[in-house]
């Protein structure tokens, strides 16, 4: 009894997981159209806002320098 149980459970969890498999495919599938342009912009951004943040020349200083330095 207990096997079965089991056996029943783990199917349905397996069936679960399958369902939300198979739907996220088909919303991905059906809003491509959608997503494409947001992705686009999204990373339009994230480039903007890496240009407007890049240094170009960093001065890296070790720690053995300011370790002696006090």
């Amino acid at each position: 009894m207990k096997q079965t149980v089991k056996t029943l459970l783990s199917l349905s969890i397996l069936g679960l997981f399958t369902i939300i498999y198979i739907v996220r495919k088909i919303l991905g599938f059906v809003l491509f159209p959608v997503i494409l342009p947001l992705k686009i912009r999204h990373n339009m951004k994230k480039r903007q806002y890496i240009d407007k943040f890049k240094v170009e020349k960093v001065k890296i200083f070790e720690w053995r320098y300011w370790d002696n330095a006090f």
